[in-house]
């Protein structure tokens, strides 16, 4: 209806905060307890409930009993919402598995976290896909903004989850044939989640916030109508305003409206020449008789621009791995942190001990703080 990208939702926090309630109740509203699935399952399983739940909503517990290795390529593969190409034993191909879905999900672990486990790094768009929420309100009552008076967090907590075993499988249906009724309203939902997403994202031209943005306006605006439908009992405004507040949480844990990539390059710049700055770029004036062991460049003051390290060329390449290097070049220069020479990322230098090479100069300075903007 809306042509929106299918992605999920993962609330992220210590235990015992509600995070599995929450996903109990979403659950209810399709199927009963075992419509709750758990992440604990191979690729090509995870692979098979997305085309159960075509169309539906998939919802996975417990994100840290999938395989860290596995973990961002079946992020990928949810949200991108086709399988892996397979072929017979004759060599000829299987037809490919397709779905269209929204996931929710949970754990106390975040993917990249979970991913880090197995020295794999995620990649912004994986991230994007799977948009963090955090899972403590900051109310005190874990995930809950408030509980019902007289009674503390954890009842509240268990009387959801008991009822959730009791009551189930209504809301869907009801909602799908209201759609199915409702042709004059169905038609204006595409235009209302392009509004209510415009509003979230704000002045961001970022395209990772502005898709994600979709995605949380997708969920307020199937919250308000059904509030119209009288499936909720909610008063109207309060589906958007639940969603924005999950929407702010994932800008905020994220650091900003910007796209991730750019404040990502700098901090693995930033973090290289932390570790190595000493021990891995020689100083200018260095004497011969010491050794700059796998040496990445060198460092000097450099007039009005302070402190500069330049790397030469290769090493850059080595440094920035895991991005796509012209990209991330691109936007050091942009982020002033590369010291441009004409419409170049790189300058010909005359290095000690070494001549004339090309290399990135970067401005130290620039490093420090660089990802504020993000």
């Amino acid at each position: 209806i809306t042509n929106e990208d299918s992605g999920g939702f993962h609330f992220v926090g210590s235990s015992s905060t509600g995070k599995t309630t929450a996903l109990r109740v979403a659950a209810s509203v399709w199927g009963g307890p075992s419509h709750l699935k758990r992440w604990r399952a191979t690729s090509n399983a995870i692979e098979g409930l997305a085309v159960q739940h075509c169309d539906a909503a998939l919802i996975l517990d417990e994100l840290a009993q999938v395989e860290a290795r596995d973990a961002g390529a079946i992020a990928y593969s949810l949200a991108n919402g086709q399988g892996k190409a397979r072929s017979y034993a004759d060599a000829s191909a299987k037809p490919i598995s397709t779905w269209r879905l929204l996931f929710l999900s949970a754990g106390e672990v975040g993917l990249a976290a979970h991913m880090a486990e197995a020295q794999r790094k995620a990649k912004a768009g994986q991230e994007v896909r799977l948009a963090e929420i955090d899972a403590d309100a900051g109310a005190g009552f874990g995930l809950f903004d408030v509980v019902p008076e007289g009674i503390e967090a954890n009842f509240f907590a268990d009387r959801l989850n008991n009822a959730t075993k009791k009551y189930y499988g209504h809301l869907g249906s009801q909602f799908v044939e209201h759609l199915i009724a409702d042709s004059a309203g169905v038609a204006d939902i595409g235009q209302a989640v392009q509004r209510l997403a415009a509003t979230f994202a704000g002045t961001s031209q970022a395209g990772q916030v502005r898709r994600v943005a979709g995605r949380f306006a997708l969920a307020a605006v199937a919250g308000e109508l059904a509030t119209q439908w009288g499936l909720t009992g909610w008063q109207e405004g309060s589906a958007t305003s639940a969603v924005k507040r999950c929407f702010d949480s994932w800008v905020e844990s994220r650091g900003g409206t910007g796209n991730l990539e750019p404040s990502r390059v700098l901090a693995q710049l930033r973090a290289f020449i932390e570790a190595n700055g000493e021990s891995r770029f020689a100083s200018w004036n260095e004497t011969p008789d010491r050794v700059t062991h796998n040496r990445a460049g060198f460092q000097k003051m450099n007039g009005d621009h302070g402190w500069c390290y330049y790397v030469l060329s290769e090493q850059m390449k080595v440094i920035l791995q895991g991005f796509a290097f012209r990209d991330a070049c691109k936007a050091l220069a942009a982020a002033g942190v590369i010291l441009k020479s004409g419409d170049s990322n790189t300058q010909s230098v005359r290095l000690p001990q070494m001549g004339k090479a090309r290399c990135y100069v970067i401005k130290a300075d620039a490093l420090q703080g660089g990802d504020d903007e993000q």
